[in-house]
């Protein structure tokens, strides 16, 4: 497939600008949160998995740009086994943390580098089982667009098909605007699933910064102010959230503490 500059122009490059800008933002918010003490860090783990994400998708879109759609879902697919694995250890971070017998270990020997993490179904699992996520999971699971989506990264991944081959190549298809669009709704869905599960278990992690500087300069907070939300991710929610999936806009909105609107 030739990309030409007409159709660099399509909104599938600007999704992932406005997602590459989002993941910076989050990545940057998350630095003050210290990871859980029993994983020995004095930073936040979260903060280098949104920073990694953030290349990731500047390296879709280079490689999208160059016509390699093959690749470009190969990368997709990595994009989604991170919103499972950032999740999946959100989750077993807060159990431990809330004395609910998990044990971190795996999680810990992953990050020292000694063992690889659970599989992708296992790793699912724990999430789909989740007691706070068990609203927004019903919702995620109301269609099949997330099995899908997963399936057609895999059989990018795979060449499970030979049309999906030579998507990787300079060959003229009769439609590109048609897979762009699928790729600029995938990863739409896939960073909905990303934001909805990352706003129902550490919300804080896009809360405003106002009332932890006026701490940190003596000042007494705005009142109310350890509720609001960052301008970024409210933006973000508005512009991608609410207008691709309202009826998750509403789940988040709904069980949040944070005054998301």
């Amino acid at each position: 497939m030739i990309i030409d500059k007409n159709l660099k122009k399509h909104t599938c490059f600007q999704l992932i600008d406005e997602c590459i800008e989002f993941y910076k933002d989050l990545s940057h918010s998350t630095l003050g949160f210290l990871t859980y003490y029993e994983l020995g860090v004095i930073y936040n783990l979260d903060s280098d998995i949104f920073l990694s994400i953030n290349n990731s998708l500047k390296s879709i879109k280079q490689i999208l740009s160059s016509g390699q759609v093959n690749d470009a879902y190969a990368l997709i697919r990595k994009f989604y086994d991170v919103i499972i694995i950032n999740t999946y250890e959100i989750i077993i971070l807060k159990d431990e943390m809330n004395s609910k017998k998990f044990n971190i270990e795996r999680v810990n020997r992953w990050f020292s580098g000694d063992e690889k993490l659970p599989r992708f179904g296992e790793m699912n699992k724990v999430i789909n089982n989740n007691v706070d996520l068990g609203n927004i999971n019903k919702m995620f699971k109301k269609d099949d667009r997330y099995p899908q989506i997963r399936d057609r990264c895999n059989d990018h991944t795979h060449y499970n098909f030979f049309q999906y081959m030579q998507q990787n190549i300079e060959i003229v298809v009769s439609n590109p605007e048609l897979i762009l669009n699928r790729i600029r709704d995938d990863l739409q869905d896939l960073v909905i699933l990303h934001f909805g599960y990352l706003f129902t278990l550490n919300a804080y992690y896009m809360s405003a910064s106002e009332y932890i500087d006026s701490l940190d300069f003596n000042r007494e907070p705005p009142k109310g102010s350890q509720y609001w939300v960052a301008k970024f991710a409210q933006d973000f929610f508005n512009k991608i959230v609410k207008t691709r999936r309202p009826d998750i806009a509403d789940i988040i909105i709904n069980e949040s503490y944070m005054n998301l609107e």
